[in-house]
């Protein structure tokens, strides 16, 4: 018994706790966590979300439309290509990603991201 539970915990999938916070639409700094769902490491992150319930900006899923971008608060991501235009260098830079084309590599927070003008 003990020598199957230790290769089944050899093979599983990592899985990794993301944490979601929306703005609550007052001051920049006002947020609270909308949910926090297991993902499976090498799973796309708004997939996830959204078979688990979580109500996420989004419309292609390919990342071309932007609608799911996203800041990246605390812990690490992997992108996956997105379409040219879709974030540019310095959104980048400031964590911003697509939630379409990002798998998490640890335990992650991520925000819905709004720029100024309340747009994604």
């Amino acid at each position: 018994m003990f020598l199957r539970e230790k290769l089944w915990s050899l093979v599983r999938p990592r899985r990794h706790q993301v944490t979601v916070l929306r703005s609550s639409g007052g001051a920049a700094t006002e947020t609270h966590a909308i949910r926090t769902v297991t993902v499976r490491q090498g799973g796309m992150l708004l997939d996830a979300l959204l078979r688990k319930g979580v109500e996420y900006p989004h419309l292609c899923k390919l990342g071309d439309c932007r609608r799911c971008k996203s800041v990246l608060i605390q812990g690490e991501i992997k992108r996956a290509s997105h379409y040219d235009g879709a974030l540019n260098q310095d959104e980048i830079d400031r964590g911003i990603f697509l939630a379409c084309r990002a798998t998490p590599m640890s335990d992650c927070t991520m925000q819905v991201y709004r720029d100024a003008t309340g747009h994604g």
